[in-house]
């Protein structure tokens, strides 16, 4: 009796591990799973192909879309990372995965320097987390930035460039120009 309740409660807890996707076509759970194992390996080209097909056989696989995003953010192709990231959170109403995409959102935008359009997802994800205090944090400094940004994108300082002496530099150890008094 112990033996079997013991069965039943390891199968059981092995069935919450992982959180059930939110398609039901096997050929797209099949591509999304392979493309996991390439894209761990680094072969970022074969996964997105294979996130792509997912795709295709059901464009409402929101987990599809979020690896996708991260895929290309991976491959360094944020602008493609942000429309699927964008797909992705339009297609989910779990406020967890809301509050990643709100977080990768936020700094992806700010990375591309389009401060307006990081801020309401900064904002979002600042009234959806309660208790990841780092993530709270950095939040906060990246919706600091972004104010900074628009509020003085429109400043010009003027560089007076001047050419440095022809001693700078010349010495075989000196791998960069420096400057002594």
């Amino acid at each position: 009796m112990k033996l079997i309740a013991s069965l039943f409660l390891l199968f059981s807890l092995a069935g919450q591990a992982q959180p059930p996707l939110s398609t039901k076509s096997k050929k797209a759970i099949e591509y999304y799973l392979q493309s996991d194992n390439f894209r761990v390996r680094g072969q970022l080209a074969q996964a997105i192909a294979l996130l792509n097909q997912a795709i295709a056989k059901d464009n409402k696989f929101e987990e599809a879309y979020y690896r996708l995003g991260l895929t290309y953010r991976s491959s360094g192709e944020l602008a493609l990372s942000v429309k699927s990231f964008e797909k992705g959170a339009s297609l989910t109403r779990d406020l967890v995965k809301e509050k990643s995409y709100s977080f990768i959102l936020g700094e992806t935008y700010l990375k591309q320097g389009q401060y307006a359009l990081a801020i309401p997802y900064l904002d979002r994800f600042l009234a959806l987390e309660k208790f990841d205090k780092a993530k709270l944090e950095q939040v906060k400094v990246w919706r600091s930035q972004c104010d900074y940004a628009l509020l003085h994108q429109n400043e010009q300082w003027r560089y007076d460039t001047r050419p440095l002496s022809d001693t700078v530099n010349i010495f075989p150890m000196q791998y960069f120009p420096t400057l002594t008094a």
